[in-house]
């Protein structure tokens, strides 16, 4: 196996390992993923240019909002970017979803709890990057809802770029995340339209 091979190989485990990534998608990349449409090719030309301009991207705390249906790419990117950031700067890394971030938080709340509510939220705001997935699916009361909104609103105060991915629409967001937390992101935000069919019932006639 050559050096490139393995060092993809590691990632790949660090990324299943120690950076929440599902292993369905564990393996994506930018170079793997495959632009049906121009609208899809500059989505992926953009998440070239959040790896390759990292270093601004980081020293500005700006964020990506990827939009757009189930089954159109959103995640394989998300990932590939990951990828991109461990391979080319080491960064550090992290993805969930809206409602993991609400069950570490509940859990966090049990009287035999190893972590505090203080530690879950530190967790997720001391990466280099967080990317958030599935936000606007979390269940729960809206309080519990709102926690997803006091990390994006604690990672915006320390300048912390987020990747947000959603299947709803930018105004529709207000609602899941709040005024107050969407103002923030869109500060200073990328929005990526995915505005193509799934790839998923494409393959399927």
């Amino acid at each position: 196996m050559t050096t490139t091979q393995e060092q993809t190989s590691e990632i790949t485990t660090l990324l299943m390992e120690e950076c929440g990534v599902g292993r369905r998608f564990a393996s994506a990349s930018l170079d793997n993923f495959n632009p049906t449409n121009d609208a899809a090719q500059e989505v992926l030309n953009a998440c070239t240019q959040f790896v390759n301009e990292w270093g601004l991207i980081y020293k500005n705390g700006s964020n990506l909002l990827m939009i757009g249906r189930p089954g159109t790419g959103k995640t394989h990117l998300a990932v590939a970017i990951m990828r991109g950031l461990m391979e080319n700067y080491e960064t550090d890394v992290y993805m969930t979803t809206a409602q993991r971030v609400i069950r570490a938080m509940r859990d966090s709340w049990r009287q035999n709890s190893e972590r505090t509510e203080y530690d879950v939220i530190g967790f997720y705001c001391e990466k280099e990057l967080l990317v958030i997935d599935e936000i606007g699916m979390q269940h729960g009361t809206d309080s519990e809802r709102l926690l997803v909104s006091e990390i994006i609103n604690t990672r915006y105060e320390r300048m912390l770029p987020c990747i947000l991915i959603s299947n709803f629409t930018r105004d529709e967001l207000d609602g899941f995340l709040g005024y107050r937390a969407m103002d923030r992101v869109m500060e200073s935000v990328s929005v990526l339209p995915f505005a193509w069919g799934s790839y998923r019932t494409s393959t399927h006639g």
